[in-house]
């Protein structure tokens, strides 16, 4: 098997490219091929491994945040090849899901040199995801977050944060029509949330008990409540104890459509999108992963 590279060159404010001199050592005493390729631009990583998958498989690893593994993902799911994660963006939400700490130390090695797992993905639309997609508060604190990003005196970390107690006071519930598998609701939602993991947002745990293996989809709505209250109950979200609260409801399902006569946001996996009609759709067992060491 040969290793496939991709580095997002702006992930991390330049720490991807670090990887570089560090991947050369660690292949300098193996007798594996491996090949590094930089992304100058989005969509980029798609098309480079693409091209290199024409023919041969790969171990191919996104170096970067959850956009480059994300454009990869839509590369890989359903073929022989494997994906390994080297985290170096803001969020890192895929990969909270293997490793619960944030001890990425030899992450580089420890991924190499990995075991392959079988996970499931889904898709919104036409584009699949790993990690969550959603509609609503959390997706325009996704906009949010990276009108934050810009600003120079705010640290890229603290973005999240910042857009998560900023979007309230801008931000309206949605009237949606929604199908999960055979169920029916009509609802004004402030957030429906469609989860393959635990964790969106840098690390916030929206489900819990989510699984990437379990061969099903979480929900996790929440329905209109009044501005007071969904800053009381934020907090709660960022330490898991928001199952509890009254306007906070999970289902199951693995295929689910959202209409309403509004157009809203959608994120998955961070990729923003706008539209007013939206199906999910589960597909188990579709992406080889390198889990690390």
């Amino acid at each position: 098997m040969r290793h496939l590279f991709i580095i997002n060159p702006s992930s991390g404010k330049g720490k991807s490219l670090s990887y570089i001199p560090l991947i050369h050592e660690l292949f300098d005493d193996k007798k594996d091929q491996y090949v590094i390729e930089i992304t100058k631009y989005p969509g980029h990583a798609s098309e480079i491994v693409g091209q290199y998958i024409k023919d041969e498989d790969f171990f191919v690893y996104a170096v970067g945040g959850d956009g480059t593994l994300n454009e990869i993902a839509n590369i890989l799911v359903n073929t022989n090849n494997a994906l390994g994660v080297i985290p170096c963006g803001t969020g890192n939400d895929f990969i909270r899901s293997f490793m619960h700490s944030k001890n990425y130390k030899n992450i580089l090695e420890r991924t190499v040199n990995g075991k392959i797992e079988v996970i499931d993905t889904a898709k919104a639309n036409n584009r699949y995801f790993v990690n969550i997609a959603s509609i609503g508060f959390d997706s325009n604190v996704v906009y949010n977050a990276r009108l934050f990003k810009k600003k120079k005196f705010i640290p890229s970390s603290m973005s999240y944060l910042l857009s998560l107690f900023y979007t309230p006071f801008k931000f309206k519930s949605i009237p949606m029509n929604i199908t999960i598998d055979n169920i029916t609701i009509k609802s004004n939602n402030l957030l429906f949330a469609v989860c393959n993991v635990s964790y969106y947002g840098g690390g916030i745990p929206i489900s819990p008990h989510s699984s990437m293996n379990d061969g099903i989809l979480d929900i996790c709505m929440v329905k209109s409540c009044r501005l007071f209250r969904l800053l009381r109950c934020l907090p709660k979200a960022l330490s898991a104890n928001h199952t509890n609260i009254e306007e906070v409801s999970f289902y199951k399902g693995n295929n689910i459509h959202v209409q309403s006569n509004y157009e809203f946001i959608v994120q998955a996996d961070g990729e923003l999108t706008t539209c007013n009609d939206m199906t999910f759709e589960f597909y188990p067992n579709s992406l080889r992963i390198l889990k690390p060491q």
